[in-house]
């Protein structure tokens, strides 16, 4: 879209600093503003950003060109000024004939956070454009007013998907608690929306939340790791019932396999113990996460289970084995880190051992790690062996 090139040469100029133009005649700025040439309107319109209220009055003017670029120029302007009173023109601007215009207008209002937007953005989630709708929606959610809960509440329910999802996030970041049971009915949609309703109920961080968030794991639309993170973002509260689903070997393993995934997110030492267990269970997902899960806790107390799971009949299982106890970082996994990157008949465990040791970074596995450069028949294994070379080398 035309607008989206607009915001860019406006980011440039934040960037680099506005021009100020206190100094320079206002006729000809605002000859400027109109030129056919882009460079010099976009100068022009960086200029008005450091002159008060004669800026506020030049953009004001810009907004009823005729010229759309002219119009949508304003209205960024306006938003980087972040003046009060910039608020009534960009409201009137939500009126526009040109939904491009009112799409600015909406952010604008939410990016200057003056609570005068709220009742128009409001009326604004009804607009006939849904993309206005949406930005209006995320403005909202900027300004952060109670007042918009309910009104948010009911645009979950727009036919529109990025409505739907705006209005989720928005009510997120508003974090008020009236919004739990439809967001938790939003998440249990099963729609690329349940993502975003189950981020906006971890930022609410509400109990009630947490069973609903923990039954949708593993048979969702989300991707396997976001409701498992939005669980760990919510903190010590979810950390016995996820303890509970991981051991429970009556519940689905895609549950149990998302509950070890927000165990390692979540990080405390309480859960080594399940997660140890589960390294053993007859779920390769399961095991598999697990094992990633110690990882990214980087506990001594998980080292011997994770050895024991470098003979695991699944390569992925090894090959997360391995990672996890390069994150962990003990020595006593280099001897067995080493005999997997010699023997493993599966590339990707012997690369991942590799990369291990390099973590690690003991110069007992130099050897190993040569040999592997040289005469592994696998190229990411050669790199792999290579790189963690090199981080050894570097810290002796």
């Amino acid at each position: 879209m035309k607008i989206i090139s607009m915001f860019v040469l406006m980011l440039l100029i934040l960037s680099a600093g506005s021009c100020s133009a206190t100094d320079q005649v206002t006729d000809k700025i605002e000859n400027a503003m109109n030129d056919s040439n882009p460079v010099t309107k976009v100068l022009a319109f960086a200029s008005i950003v450091d002159m008060g209220a004669t800026g506020i009055d030049l953009a004001a003017q810009a907004l009823k060109s005729d010229d759309m670029e002219t119009s949508v120029f304003a209205l960024i302007a306006m938003d980087i000024i972040e003046d009060p009173m910039a608020v009534e023109p960009l409201i009137e601007s939500l009126s526009s004939d040109d939904e491009e215009t009112r799409m600015v207008a909406a952010l604008s209002l939410g990016w200057i956070k003056d609570p005068r937007a709220v009742d128009p953005l409001i009326i604004s989630l009804e607009d006939s454009d849904a993309l206005v709708r949406a930005y209006s929606a995320i403005a909202l959610g900027w300004i952060r007013d109670s007042r918009a809960v309910d009104p948010l509440i009911k645009s979950l329910q727009d036919e529109n998907r990025e409505v739907r999802d705006a209005s989720s996030v928005a009510l997120g970041w508003i974090k008020d608690p009236r919004a739990v049971d439809s967001l938790i009915q939003a998440m249990k949609n099963d729609s690329p929306t349940s993502c975003m309703a189950a981020v906006s109920l971890a930022f609410i961080n509400d109990t009630r939340a947490i069973v609903p968030m923990i039954d949708i794991m593993g048979s969702s639309s989300c991707s396997n790791e976001v409701v498992p993170g939005a669980l760990a973002f919510m903190g010590e509260p979810v950390l016995a019932p996820l303890m509970q689903v991981l051991s429970d070997i009556n519940e689905k393993p895609e549950k149990r396999a998302g509950a070890a995934i927000a165990l390692g997110s979540l990080g405390d030492a309480r859960a080594i113990n399940a997660l140890s267990e589960s390294l053993n269970d007859n779920d390769r997902d399961i095991r598999a996460n697990s094992a990633k899960a110690l990882g990214f806790m980087g506990n001594n107390q998980a080292n011997d289970a994770l050895i024991s799971a470098l003979s695991d009949e699944d390569n992925l299982v090894r090959s997360n084995a391995a990672l996890a106890l390069g994150m962990i970082g003990n020595s006593n996994a280099i001897d067995p880190l080493i005999e997997v990157l010699e023997d493993d008949e599966e590339s990707n465990v012997r690369a991942s051992s590799a990369e291990a040791l390099g973590r690690i970074g003991d110069p007992k596995a130099a050897d190993a790690l040569i040999k592997s450069v040289q005469d592994d028949e696998s190229d990411s294994v050669k790199s792999s062996a290579a790189e963690a070379l090199k981080k050894i080398l570097k810290n002796h």
